[in-house]
């Protein structure tokens, strides 16, 4: 006990002189706070990110459980949806799964009281709610009775209930037109519920395709207790390899597999997360190695008060302790600035998040931020801190208390080196993270300077739906589309305006495997030998409105109707695929998309990048709309116009038919979603990197400062002695751009023998390095006030801190008597002599004449 309560008072004593201590400097004290405070905010910003999106489980019950249920083409080892032939063989019993669901859906046209809208709505299976074990708020669940009737009822989101009803209970008994289909709202799901992402409409799946060649859903599981994600990729793998011996031309390379939803959830953001958490660990490394080059020049000025405290009976871990708790001070305070730095700077990246960075609703400064705030805060620290701790614990009291001590004077001794390295490594740190910045800004810059085979520029894309349920129906959405064309073209300022399932970048669209009239057997049932391609429907004009050329034949029209022949436009890369360069016009192709017809190629068209502006353009079918109405009635208008139309067209679309929901945006924004996770990673590495040199910088800056100011007298005598400011600048400049050089000496000033034989004037006293100044090594020389040298000479002898000085004062002797020794050529000895001690002789002490090495001064000797 008696212990402990002498432990804490020696621990409260070492805080309150370690503030103390702080404070009396406060130029210090704000250059170290403030430098780990970027460290500090910058890690625990990032990390507040890492840990809701990667660390943290998804906010299901038992997410660690749920896995996504993949194909998996194993030739291009990619995976993707499942087909409606394939599902009811992987869920098959005997199982590793406890429940199992697919679905289907997106942002679909919803009525609710007269009024259409987009919303996020999904066809599920009678197992979706056993997976995640859902409780609704409101109402009920739907029964798996009712899933198997297709009943018409739907669940939603509190949100949703709440935006529409006012409350949840409100919305229950609601109806709904979905797919042109009325359904009730049986309950209301949770607030925090969205699966997928976003989603806030829920109902029986209501289409059903048993193809195994398409696959159109997508399909999650429960695993069973004890069972893990590889064991049931085994089981997956076994059904396979089963199908594929049962179905061999529909089956060859094709696998199945099981992903943990959380990694299906993160897998294109995780690379992008642990570069920036690399990136702020090199930032704040370059903050540990300023503040630590500080405490070093800060430890020199304080050897005297060390090597008192030593010779008054305190022991090395005494002091070590001391310095330590100085340390722990500086990274508390560094890591409560960050602290409030990483609140602002976690709303910052939320607002700067891309669209598809997934659980950005749940990204925060929580309890485990703090956490990591305080052991970065303690560790950066002991970082920081204990090496200065145990170099100026180390007290040479002979050397250090003797008058004109060369480390009270000089201010480094055998410190210059560790200064140097950190200066060094600090600057490496910097660089490294200022070249991998660099090389990332120039890919993002290549990104965006590819051919997309498109023009973004100026072009408006309104998305818009109608409602369909019969052939007459979709056939009848396809005229009144062209009716809005037509409108849209008349508007002020208008170019064109066309319709396009399958914009780039856009949520719609669709991919299949086709033939070509001659060249392919779709008789044969071997579809693995056949060529695949993109699926795009397209009014007449799209081609024009997006800027995307026409290389040969012709465009559609309106007489490509449903009734008509049936005509396809190519891409050049399908010419180049399976034509091998020769003319496709009047070639037929027969695709999977909706009908089993083979259509006449009319013309080819110039390759776009519509999936992904990094990958190169791939081969595509563009159909006419009017041709394939059952996929033409959810579409983006594109109007490439001058000026802002969004309001008219809008207007236009609302007068032909009012029930048609509108979403505005443009071609440009959906290109910057497509690079949106790219440009986050490069502005933020950018930011990080402009941060770390400017730290670095700060810190060649302070530490030669320091330096500086500890050779105030040093500076007096060469300057009194005959040098100008120019070779004092030149001086510690160069001493500056040694430490920050790559090859670190242990070295000191030259004076003495080569003094004698240059004297103090043309390019007064050399030094031993051959280093290059830097910006931030002059400027604490041109602002130091060395230039006074008689000032400091006289303070120094004032104060009678240098026994050489007194007897100088007392007329012992004159280094005018020295052989080989005087003034600068043009400098008289009495003025030069009046300057420093008023007409009185004066002695330099004899460590201005040290040599560069201790082999150097042996050999001397």
């Amino acid at each position: 006990m008696r212990f402990s309560i002498v432990y804490t008072y020696m621990v409260h004593h070492d805080v309150r002189f370690a503030v103390r201590m702080l404070t009396r400097q406060p130029a210090f004290l704000a250059a170290a706070v403030v430098t780990l405070a970027l460290g500090i905010g910058a890690n625990t910003a990032i990390f507040s990110v890492v840990k809701a999106v990667l660390l943290e489980p998804l906010s299901y019950r038992e997410s660690g459980r749920i896995v996504a249920v993949q194909t998996l083409w194993t030739e291009r080892n990619r995976a993707g949806s499942v087909s409606g032939g394939d599902y009811p063989d992987l869920i098959a019993e005997p199982s590793p799964f406890a429940a199992a669901s697919r679905y289907a859906g997106g942002e679909l046209h919803v009525e609710i009281d007269s009024r259409a809208e987009f919303v996020a709505a999904y066809g599920v299976d009678a197992g979706f709610m056993d997976v995640f074990h859902v409780t609704p708020v409101a109402g009920r669940l739907i029964t798996p009775g009712e899933f198997e009737i297709k009943a018409t009822l739907a669940l939603v989101s509190a949100g949703f209930a709440e935006r529409h009803f006012g409350e949840p209970s409100r919305a229950l008994g609601q109806v709904l037109r979905v797919e042109d289909r009325a359904i009730t709202i049986a309950g209301v799901l949770p607030a925090g519920f969205h699966f997928p992402v976003k989603a806030e409409l829920w109902f029986p799946l209501l289409w059903e395709n048993a193809n195994r060649t398409a696959h159109n859903y997508r399909a999650i599981a429960l695993l069973k207790p004890g069972v893990t994600p590889e064991a049931a990729r085994a089981h997956l793998s076994g059904v396979g390899a089963r199908l594929q011996q049962a179905f061999p031309s529909t089956h060859k390379n094709k696998s199945f597999t099981a992903t943990p939803l959380k990694d299906l959830f993160v897998e294109r953001s995780r690379m992008t997360l642990w570069l920036l958490m690399g990136a702020v660990g090199l930032v704040l490394l370059v903050a540990c190695a300023n503040v630590a080059n500080l405490l070093l020049a800060r430890a020199a000025a304080r050897s005297r008060e060390m090597a008192l405290r030593t010779a008054l009976g305190a022991g090395r871990r005494r002091l070590v302790r001391q310095l330590l708790v100085e340390s722990a001070l500086l990274g508390l305070a560094g890591g409560t600035i960050g602290l409030t730095l990483a609140y602002v700077g976690v709303d910052a990246l939320v607002r700067l998040a891309p669209p598809n960075l997934p659980r950005v609703e749940e990204i925060r400064v929580d309890t485990g931020a703090l956490l990591f705030n305080l052991a970065v805060s303690l560790g950066a620290a002991v970082l920081f801190g204990l090496w200065p701790a145990l170099r100026a614990a180390r007290v040479d009291l002979h050397d250090t208390l003797k008058q004109g001590g060369s480390r009270a004077v000089l201010g480094g001794g055998g410190s210059e080196w560790l200064r140097g390295a950190l200066v060094s490594a600090e600057v490496a740190l910097a660089l490294v993270l200022t070249l991998g910045a660099g090389l990332l800004f120039r890919s993002f810059l290549a990104l965006n300077a590819v051919d997309l085979g498109y023009r973004p520029e100026g072009r408006l894309v309104l998305t818009a739906s109608i409602q369909a349920k019969t052939e007459a129906q979709y056939i009848q959405a396809g005229a009144t589309f062209e009716r809005i064309f037509a409108a849209l073209r008349e508007l002020p300022g208008v170019r064109s305006a066309a319709g396009v399932m399958g914009l780039p970048n856009g949520p719609y669209g669709s991919n299949g495997l086709y033939g070509v009239e001659g060249m392919h057997d779709l008789t044969s049932g071997r579809i693995d030998r056949l060529p695949q391609a993109g699926f795009r429907l397209t009014s007449p004009g799209y081609f024009a409105a997006m800027g995307i050329p026409l290389l040969a034949g012709r465009d559609f029209n309106e007489r490509d109707l449903y009734d008509a022949e049936p005509v396809v436009l190519v891409s050049a890369a399908l010419v180049r695929q399976v034509f091998e360069g020769r003319s496709p016009l009047g070639r037929r192709i027969n695709c999977g998309l909706d009908r089993d017809v083979w259509m006449r190629v009319v013309g080819v068209a110039g390759d776009v990048r519509n999936d992904n502006p990094a990958l190169p353009p791939g081969p595509e079918l563009y159909m006419p709309l009017r041709q394939h109405p059952y996929h033409a009635n959810d579409l983006h208008i594109v109007v490439y116009a001058r000026g802002d139309v969004s309001a008219a067209a809008v207007r236009s679309i609302a007068q032909i038919n009012s029930t048609i929901p509108v979403k505005v945006s443009t071609l440009e924004q959906f290109h910057g979603d497509a690079v949106a996770l790219p440009r986050f990673r490069t502005l933020l590495l950018l930011v990080f990197a402009v941060v770390a040199a400017a730290l670095a910088a700060a810190g060649v800056y302070g530490v030669m400062s320091y330096v500086a100011a500890q050779r105030q007298a040093e500076m007096g005598v060469r300057m009194a002695l005959g040098a100008t400011s120019g070779d004092v600048l030149s001086l510690l400049a160069r001493d500056g751009a040694k430490m920050a050089g790559r090859d670190q000496r242990r070295r000191v000033v030259t004076a003495g023998p080569r003094w004698r034989e240059d004297g103090c004037g043309g390019s007064g006293l050399r030094t031993c390095s051959c280093a290059r100044g830097g910006a931030t090594d002059r400027v604490p020389v041109v602002r130091h006030p060395a230039t006074r040298p008689a000032h400091h000479l006289l303070r120094r002898s004032a104060a009678g801190r240098s026994g050489h000085a007194r007897r100088a004062l007392a007329g012992r002797s004159s280094i005018a008597d020295r052989p080989g020794v005087g003034p600068a050529p043009g400098v008289g000895r009495r003025s030069w002599q009046d300057r420093l001690t008023g007409g009185e002789a004066f002695t330099l002490p004899d460590f201005y004449f040290t040599t560069t090495s201790n082999r150097e001064a042996g050999a001397e000797k």
